[in-house]
């Protein structure tokens, strides 16, 4: 399970009669429910996980490497080739 950080809010009296009702009809918690909204919220806007190691954002960049035999000795290499391939090409100014 991943650590949970507490954090306080507001809700208009309505809200929270809403969301406890929400939380009884589920048998769950009311934090349960907040932080199902919460994620669905971030993930209808696009925000991705933050990869605070920086890990995240390497899964997948060097594309399908099932074929090769030295991705140990040539990582920098294949990872160098897979931030090339994401970088978009600047279009040329019609002269």
């Amino acid at each position: 399970m991943q650590r949970m950080e507490r954090t306080q809010i507001y809700l208009p009296r309505e809200q929270r009669i809403r969301l406890a009702a929400a939380a009884r009809t589920r048998k769950t918690s009311t934090a349960f429910v907040i932080r199902e909204a919460v994620e669905r919220y971030l993930d209808a806007e696009g925000h991705e996980p933050s990869g605070e190691d920086g890990l995240f954002d390497l899964i997948g960049a060097a594309g399908d490497l099932d074929e090769a035999s030295d991705v140990a000795r040539s990582h920098d290499r294949y990872l160098a080739g897979a931030r090339l391939r994401r970088v978009p090409k600047r279009r040329q100014k019609p002269r």
